[in-house]
């Protein structure tokens, strides 16, 4: 079911969705990782310099940081003319 916003001041009627149920807790889920990774630097701290190092290390490493790391094709190139 819709529910409905009257909102004068813009002169508009705003249909709403319903909203949906959280299927997860978001900081739960930011509280275990980041638990997890402090565990994981404990495990290898004589590694690294800092936890900041470790940090740095597994971003460094990550799929993500892989591909954006990427050149694309005729990205940072100037124009001919």
């Amino acid at each position: 079911m819709l529910g409905s916003i009257d909102i004068p001041a813009l002169g508009a009627y705003v249909e709403c969705m319903p909203r949906k149920t959280k299927t997860f807790d978001c900081v739960e889920m930011k509280n275990r990782i980041q638990a997890e990774r402090l565990a994981e630097y404990e495990a290898t701290k004589d590694e690294f310099a800092s936890y900041i190092d470790f940090i740095n290390a597994r971003v460094k490493d990550s799929d993500l940081a892989q591909f954006v790391g990427q050149k694309v094709p005729g990205r940072g190139t100037k124009p001919e003319g």
